[in-house]
């Protein structure tokens, strides 16, 4: 029995010193491709950058929300109406002078309820227009305060063109309502470009009766419905 423990061990031995003797032969010989090769460190440390990379970080594409900019700049006057106007649609008409996307709707109201929020595009040729979307929106007391705006997102975003127009309209029946006042001939009149981004204008103020084309136009005032709009 001792005779065969020792002669495994031996064996053992043996056995991890080629093992040793192999390795040290392998690095000896990697050690001298690497010195004697003629590929520059540079293009090394290249090839390793690169396969270290990850695929490039997409562009971030802000949404910006034109009315809520507006009334955070204090360019114009805010105004409110404390009656009721029941079945009506309240909003404005804008223009786009580049091409994007619409991702959401939103307003500020001094009164709670649910409402809803249209999008149309504007038939300038036929007095019309085409709806695009139709958002429920339901507005708490704590949406009342501060001229506060809320925002509900739309499951596909919108393509909007440069050089047509829209109109975005609040609709439901109303106790109060807010309206911005734009006087006749001044630096801040109708149309005005968005002070965030001049790639977005307000053209004049719409109203019109509830979930319908809102087809009354004002030159001086307009009522606070909103869009999260995105341009590249």
């Amino acid at each position: 029995m001792k005779r065969s423990e020792t002669k495994r061990k031996e064996n053992a031995h043996s056995t991890l010193k080629d093992l040793f003797v192999n390795l040290k032969h392998t690095q000896s010989k990697a050690n001298s491709w690497w010195s004697g090769s003629s590929i520059p460190v540079w293009w090394i440390v290249l090839v390793i950058m690169l396969g270290c990379s990850t695929h490039d970080t997409a562009p971030v594409v802000t949404g910006e929300m034109p009315t809520s900019s507006l009334v955070a700049s204090k360019q114009i006057s805010i105004y409110k109406y404390n009656g009721a106007y029941n079945g009506a649609a309240l909003g404005y008409e804008f223009k786009v002078r580049a091409d994007g996307h619409i991702t959401g709707l939103g307003c500020t109201i001094p009164s709670i309820g649910n409402y809803i929020i249209t999008l149309f595009k504007v038939d300038t040729i036929n007095k019309s227009g085409t709806q695009l979307a139709k958002l429920s929106i339901s507005i708490a007391a704590s949406d009342t305060t501060n001229f506060k705006f809320k925002y509900d997102y739309l499951p596909t975003k919108i393509a909007i063109s440069k050089g047509n127009y829209y109109r975005v309209a609040l609709n439901g029946d109303f106790i109060a309502y807010d309206y911005l006042f734009f006087p006749t001939g001044s630096t801040f009149s109708l149309p005005l470009p968005s002070p965030t981004n001049t790639k977005f204008v307000f053209t004049k103020g719409v109203a019109g009766y509830a979930n319908q084309y809102p087809d009354t136009e004002y030159s001086t005032y307009m009522f606070p419905a909103d869009i999260v709009v995105q341009f590249p």
